[in-house]
């Protein structure tokens, strides 16, 4: 896949995940790109904060029909993709 090919699919990728996203009332807190790698073996190209209401929605959009149907793409686009709920400490 070519350098421009990429990047078409990760804004694919990325606009569709996030309709899907705010569809389910996840709202955008802060996206970063990594510059350096300071420690460890992961190092994450991008990094996105989202905000839900709770945990069970957030489950139930990554079950359900407009994110799985996402898959395919995602796999294209990410070489690795980690997703994870967070609660304040």
């Amino acid at each position: 896949m070519t350098t421009i090919s990429r990047e078409i699919e990760i804004n694919a990728s990325k606009e569709e995940v996030w309709k899907a996203i705010a569809k389910n009332g996840g709202k955008p807190v802060a996206r970063f790109k990594t510059t350096h790698q300071l420690t460890g073996d992961d190092n994450p190209d991008m990094l996105s904060i989202f905000e839900f209401a709770n945990a069970d929605i957030i489950n139930e959009m990554l079950n359900g029909d407009d994110f799985t149907a996402l898959a395919e793409l995602r796999a294209r686009v990410f070489i690795k993709l980690n997703i994870v709920i967070c609660d304040e400490m």
